[in-house]
């Protein structure tokens, strides 16, 4: 490897002088008052929703297309179930998951349904 020139660079950083960095600007915090407000309005959102969902409370959009499914569903297969049928009747867990998925999943060419509304259609 042949030997580099190096000078000219080293006078150019020669030129400049390190200096003293200037001291960042004063943090400004917002007073008191209005972070307790801020806090208080955001606790009062969250007591809201919290009881909304509690209570089932939703867009009457949603809760009106899902009636009509919900209304005409079958009791649920529990996990439970589907394990005792997968384990002593391995041939019969897939139609059981079948028949299941109709009465669980909305139909999503069912118009007015669930999906629709969500789409925004």
């Amino acid at each position: 490897m042949p030997p580099r020139n190096d000078d000219p660079f080293e006078n150019f950083l020669r030129r400049f002088e390190p200096r003293r960095p200037r001291a960042l600007p004063a943090m400004q915090h917002p007073p008191r008052r209005r972070s307790r407000l801020l806090l208080a309005i955001a606790a009062l959102i969250l007591i809201g929703l919290a009881l909304s969902l509690r209570q089932g409370a939703g867009p009457a959009q949603l809760r009106s297309a899902g009636t009509s499914r919900q209304e005409r569903a079958l009791p649920a297969v529990t996990l439970g179930e589907l394990n005792e049928i997968f384990r002593r009747h391995p041939e019969r867990f897939d139609a059981q998951l079948t028949e299941a998925s109709h009465r669980l999943l909305p139909d999503v060419e069912e118009p007015g349904g669930l999906l629709h509304v969500l789409a925004g259609e």
